[in-house]
């Protein structure tokens, strides 16, 4: 376990890299090189990503939400773990993809949601 933690950070630090590189690239050809112009692109950038998440989440994994009427075990399984959790119970979504996978995504605890 402790060997797939850190291929997965050195592969996001990679990615981080390059993405700091080319856009250091572009901005520094247009004459940009202020560290506060890179501190508003980032900070940009994380809202950005905080705003549209979830919803490039159900687009890649195309998500369809479930109701109770259609799915009524899997709602009952997973109101029970919120409650021992202590949390709101999350939507409930499944992925129309061939993989097995489960995954939880949201902004917070109270935009949860969960994907079969």
């Amino acid at each position: 376990m402790f060997f797939l933690k850190l291929r997965m950070f050195l592969l996001l630090t990679v990615l981080f890299a390059i993405i700091y590189a080319v856009v250091s690239m572009i901005s520094y050809s247009m004459g940009l090189s202020n560290f506060y112009f890179y501190l508003a692109l980032s900070l940009f950038f994380m809202f950005l990503q905080y705003l549209i998440g979830p919803k490039i989440v159900e687009w890649s994994m195309r998500v369809r939400y479930v109701g109770k009427d259609t799915h009524p075990d899997l709602h009952k399984i997973v109101e029970e773990l919120a409650e021992r959790a202590r949390i709101p119970k999350p939507r409930i979504g499944i992925a129309a993809i061939a993989l097995p996978n489960a995954f939880a995504f949201g902004r917070g605890l109270r935009d949860g949601r969960i994907c079969v």
